[in-house]
């Protein structure tokens, strides 16, 4: 995919400049703005009652496509019947495989979806699949005035299941009988990297050093430091150095080590250290629970469910099919859009990197406790180290 899109990056220089010519004529005779591919206009198209997207705050949804967006638009209408069968083929592998995890029907307890009836959308985020992107989307447009982009400030968005089983079936009070459900998911492994290498940023290793990270680093490490080492000094150093991250010593960036102090080597945690943590714990969180459990998918059916692996193109047909082609702009993620050798995993450099901490323990505890993620996904599951 990613070779395709580089080799249309080349190729379409002349038509680039073409198309902006054309752009930029249409927008000063006619007052043009992009519209989904084979629709008259950008009202949504999923639904019998067809409505006008109501009035956003984002400045650049009104703004013409950029050069950029222009040719993840060409190579999105050269490939869109294709995409559209891959989605839809992913979408029945789905339906046909719940039987083999939904022993029988659940009614959901809590959940974690969100509505945006004006839109009508109903979204799962989960963590680490782009989760961030269209949080901040949302929280620009229903929560204009929130100064942070914490998850929290849609908490008046969460459905809220109903008590007992109505006529018609529906299971949450406050969802839109029109409401589209979708989510983005991602290989499991490059999930828990992600979590691991975001976790490695100073700010983020102050912030969940109490929630995880110290009880992850201390309960993996600690057991293979040598016989007669000084667990106690250790704990004091990897005290002072959190410390100085929070800027509470004067002497920031003076904190003594000792050679042999594995704590701090490195002072943030590893993929090992995450996962020893998350067996350990057992404990569902949102940054590393499976999807399928995450979002319910025994009790909640979905319309799309969307790789991230496979953006931009899979984001472009889900922008079209929600009504929101137009802010198309706004989900331009350039961070994901690096070549990836293996497309159900990230950076195969950083993934192998990765592995070579993992025990065979470790690695079929994760092809386990994501067995679901791997079946219902279609992702390949990880391989075994030859001993």
């Amino acid at each position: 995919m990613m070779k395709a899109f580089c080799h249309l990056l080349k190729k379409s220089q002349v038509k680039l400049v073409i198309v902006m010519v054309f752009t930029m004529a249409s927008i000063v005779l006619f007052g043009f703005h992009s519209t989904a591919p084979g629709h008259p206009s950008s009202m949504r198209v999923v639904t019998s009652s067809q409505h006008l997207m109501p009035s956003i705050n984002v400045q650049s949804s009104m703004a013409p496509p950029s050069p950029y967006v222009q040719i993840i638009d060409n190579l999105y209408r050269e490939n869109r019947q294709k995409i559209e069968e891959g989605i839809t083929q992913r979408m029945q592998h789905i339906n046909e495989n719940l039987y083999r995890i939904c022993k029988e029907p659940t009614r959901p307890k809590s959940n974690n979806l969100y509505q945006f009836n004006e839109f009508n959308l109903t979204w799962c985020p989960v963590f680490k699949a782009s989760s961030s992107l269209w949080k901040r989307y949302f929280i620009s447009n229903f929560v204009p005035s929130s100064s942070s982009y914490n998850l929290r400030e849609l908490e008046g968005r969460r459905l809220r299941p109903l008590k007992s089983s109505s006529k018609d079936g529906q299971l949450y009070r406050n969802e839109g009988d029109s409401n589209i459900r979708f989510t983005v998911i991602r290989h499991p492994l490059s999930r828990l990297i992600s979590l691991v290498q975001n976790s490695a940023k100073e700010h983020e290793m102050v912030a969940l050093k109490r929630n995880w990270i110290e009880d992850a680093i201390f309960n993996n490490r600690i057991p293979r430091l040598s016989k007669g080492e000084d667990v106690e000094k250790y704990k004091r150093e990897f005290q002072r150095y959190y410390l100085s991250l929070e800027g509470r010593k004067r002497d920031v960036g003076n904190v003594e080590i000792s050679e042999n102090n594995m704590l701090l080597k490195p002072p943030y945690p590893r993929l090992d250290d995450l996962v020893s943590h998350i067996m350990k714990r057992n404990a569902e969180d949102g940054h590393w629970a499976p999807a399928w459990s995450w979002c319910q998918v025994c009790s909640n059916s979905f319309h799309y469910v969307i790789k991230l692996e496979e953006q931009p193109l899979e984001f472009w047909y889900l922008l079209e099919k929600l009504g929101l082609w137009h802010e198309r702009g706004n989900f331009v993620d350039k961070v994901n859009f690096s070549p990836k050798p293996d497309k159900n995993m990230s950076s195969s450099q950083i993934v192998e990197d990765s592995l070579k901490l993992l025990n065979n323990d470790q690695r079929s505890w994760i092809n386990r406790y994501f067995h679901n993620d791997f079946v219902l996904f279609q992702y390949d599951k990880i391989r075994m180290t030859e001993d």
